[in-house]
């Protein structure tokens, strides 16, 4: 627009267009300034919340390796979060089939949480409250180890994440077996003893 022949009356129109457009461009960015500001403080907020809770969770790309984990999962692990980025979960729990890595054993193939992994990405259903057996290495010893699960599929700018809670039932179905065969014991013998004191 060539400014130079246009009548001062028509210009003083454009320049007050040009000030109204630049007002609106000026509310727009912050408008978008809060919004970022909201964003930013909502995702410091996540963070925090998944950071510090005491369920042991870890998030897992859709090549099955950890993309994030929280500190009751490092606590778990006994690895900080930087050794369990990348790795797969039967590594960061010390899997003993997990040795030549983690879904390459033929028994990984019935490994209960890869298996569970793979259907959330697959299905894109969450689980809730699975029972699943593991046999972890812990210190100097090999331990089977009972874990419930839960796994929920999300998606975070782009990236498809399965997250994945587990939370240790060992010592809890230990009592049960052990109560079982108390039980067990106990119908095996009450039968014997009606038999020797008679009727």
């Amino acid at each position: 627009m060539d400014f130079t022949k246009m009548k001062k009356q028509d210009l003083i129109k454009e320049i007050d267009s040009l000030q109204a457009t630049i007002s609106k461009l000026e509310e727009d960015i912050a408008q978008l300034k809060k919004i970022e500001e909201t964003l930013y403080r909502r995702e410091e907020e996540l963070a925090a919340t998944f950071d510090n809770s005491p369920t042991p969770m870890f998030a897992m790309d859709d090549k099955r390796r950890i993309w994030k984990i929280n500190r009751a999962a490092e606590r778990y692990t006994y690895k900080s979060s930087r050794e369990c980025i990348g790795l797969c979960c039967g590594q960061a729990l010390a899997c003993n089939l997990s040795k030549r890595g983690c879904g390459l054993n033929s028994a990984c193939k019935s490994c209960q949480l890869l298996r569970t992994v793979i259907k959330t990405y697959e299905d894109k259903n969450r689980c809730y409250q699975k029972e699943i057996s593991l046999d972890l290495s812990r210190g100097n010893k090999n331990e089977i180890v009972h874990l419930l699960i839960a796994t929920s599929p999300f998606t975070i700018r782009g990236k498809r994440i399965v997250l994945v809670s587990f939370q240790d039932i060992t010592e809890r179905v230990k009592t049960e077996q052990e109560l079982r065969r108390i039980v067990s014991n106990a119908r095996r013998l009450l039968p014997e003893a009606k038999l020797n004191n008679g009727p």
